[in-house]
Order: structure tokens, then C-alpha cells, then sequence
């Protein structure tokens, strides 16, 4: 997402709650979601320019795929979130459907590592590979956390001259749905996300808990 009007770039890293983050930016324009393009969250069937959803750009994609100058991305406000990988996989598991056919394991194990990770990694991969370097040094100016949403976006706001919003959670379900994420997991998936999302779990300092 980027916003010229308050300089800023977000790179969205998928289920770290970021559409939450865009609907403030929506709101901040006076868009709404179907007249996001101007964000540059439309949806893309261009490879040239990104993956097939804009809004998930990785942040050295904004100027290699020729929507911003460098000068312009050197300038402007750059910011990013990032979540537990093995948080994130169960929100996958959910978001992609599978919940409704599978049991978690048989997701990780099968349906995940033979279709999703090469048909969309776009989506599911490594999350340091949208807003970091190969040696690991970040290609934003701040990473925040999906465990300190709300907190961290505070700051981000006070960074770009924004009145400090209060996120709604639009991918959340009901309280009354929610299980906690580590009860997903046996000793099997959680060395396997271990070792899939080992440079993530390094960069960051994320632990299973």
C-alpha cells in the first residue's frame, strides 16, 4: 500500500493483520474498499508489476516494479508487520480454507507443502522476504508486531502525522471461535514450521512459547 498523501509504505506481509491497517488509510482518503486502486491495493494479472494482489507487494518491489521511484521510496515512511510463524500457519490453514476439509496436521504436512507453497508462495512464504534484504537487514523503517497491533500502529501514527486509530480486526473471528494456536500443533508440525520459517524465527525472535 502506499499513501502519497502522508508518505508512507506499507508492505503487507499476508495474515498479519494489515487489511485492518488499510481500512484507516481507506477512511483517511475517503475510499473504500472497492475504490482502493489509488493505494495501489487493487488486484494485479501483470507479473511485471507483482503478485496477484498489489497490496502484497515485497517492499523492493515498489521500485523494481516500476511503482515509485527509489528517491521516492528512500523518502517516504516505510513500515511492516510480522507475526509467530506458527500463529500464522494456523491462520493460513484457515484463511485458504483447509479448516473446512482437513485436520491441521494433514494441511502442514500434505496439502501445504505439495500445492500451497509453490502455487502461492506469493502469499505464504517467508516473511522477512517481504521486508528484509538477503543478509537480513530490513528494507523498512519499522517492524512491527502483530502481537503489539495496536501499540505499534500507535507509533507508526505518530510517525507520519496521523491522530492514532483504533484497529478493527477484519479477518477475526468471534471470540467463541477462536482456539488457542499452539493447541494445533504436535511435536511433528512444530519442528516442521520450525524448520520451514527458521530465518523468520532468527530475525525476529519469535519462539513457540
Amino acid at each position: 500500500m502506499i499513501s502519497h498523501q502522508h508518505k508512507c509504505i506499507l508492505v503487507h506481509v499476508p495474515k498479519t493483520e494489515g487489511q485492518s491497517i488499510e481500512h484507516v488509510f481507506l477512511d483517511l482518503h475517503g475510499l473504500t474498499w472497492e475504490t482502493r486502486s489509488p493505494l495501489l491495493l487493487r488486484l494485479n494479472t501483470n507479473p511485471a508489476l507483482g503478485p496477484r494482489r498489489l497490496a502484497h507487494l515485497k517492499a523492493r518491489e515498489y521500485v523494481t516494479c516500476g511503482h515509485m521511484t527509489q528517491e521516492q521510496y528512500d523518502a517516504y515512511f516505510k513500515f511492516s508487520f510480522v507475526r509467530n510463524p506458527w500463529s500464522r500457519m494456523v491462520s493460513l490453514y484457515k484463511a485458504l480454507g483447509y479448516n473446512q476439509k482437513y485436520e491441521f496436521k494433514h494441511f502442514v504436512m500434505k496439502e501445504f507443502v505439495e500445492k500451497e507453497w509453490e502455487k502461492n508462495y506469493w502469499f505464504v512464504g517467508p516473511q522477512s522476504e517481504f521486508n528484509c534484504d538477503q543478509d537480513g537487514s530490513p528494507l523498512v523503517d519499522f517492524i512491527g508486531r502483530f502481537e503489539n497491533l495496536q501499540d505499534d500502529f500507535n507509533y507508526i501514527c505518530k510517525q507520519i502525522g496521523i491522530p492514532a486509530k483504533t484497529l478493527g480486526h477484519v479477518n477475526k473471528a468471534p471470540a467463541s471461535q477462536q482456539k488457542n494456536w499452539r493447541d494445533y500443533y504436535d511435536n511433528e508440525t512444530k519442528e516442521f514450521i520450525a524448520d520451514l520459517y527458521k530465518r523468520d524465527i532468527d530475525l525476529f525472535g519469535y519462539e513457540f512459547g
